[in-house]
């Protein structure tokens, strides 16, 4: 009940974590959002995924994360004592192509898509607040995005031997989400 509007939301955004539904209502109602740690606090340095996509653009991981957030129409707040890595991440001359910034995007998605198969392996927990999670998202991955997303998250669950049926219980809570 503020009688004064926030200017800004500052908010742990990156690739792997881009929270889109406080995104747009921040945006829908004029508050600016500022990221901070849009590197993910280094960790996302050392993604494969996200380095083949960096490398398209001949440019680092931490620029293309850079370059994310700001596409997304985001202040960012990169922190680094050191000025190479300064001049670097102020060299932000290019453009993620639409289906880059979906697959960045739909890294997020893999930890949604991990809770839902715990709460679906877990007997009497209801799975559908995630399914609901899932299916609010208006940005919705390619299938090729979607079938990395499914084998992440089979991984992440269970052993190789489990894998199948793994990836068809995620199949079937993203197919859920699609009906």
């Amino acid at each position: 009940n503020a009688r004064v509007r926030p200017a800004v939301n500052q908010v742990l955004a990156h690739v792997g974590n881009t929270p889109f539904e406080l995104i747009d209502f921040c945006q829908s109602n004029d508050v600016v959002v500022e990221a901070y740690s849009p590197v993910a606090h280094g960790a996302i340095l050392d993604n494969g995924e996200v380095a083949a996509i960096a490398a398209r653009y001949d440019v680092s991981v931490a620029q293309l994360c850079l370059r994310y957030i700001l596409q997304l129409g985001l202040v960012a707040l990169p922190k680094t004592a050191n000025r190479a890595h300064m001049e670097q991440n102020a060299a932000l001359d290019f453009t993620i192509g639409e289906d880059d910034m979906t697959a960045a995007g739909a890294y997020g998605l893999i930890l949604l898509v991990i809770c839902a198969l715990a709460a679906l392996a877990m007997p009497g927990r209801d799975h559908r607040p995630f399914q609901e999670r899932l299916r609010r998202r208006r940005r919705v991955p390619p299938s090729g995005v979607r079938d990395r997303v499914l084998v992440a998250a089979a991984w992440a669950l269970a052993s190789v031997e489990a894998l199948p049926l793994v990836v068809c219980a995620a199949a079937s809570v993203l197919a859920d989400v699609d009906s």
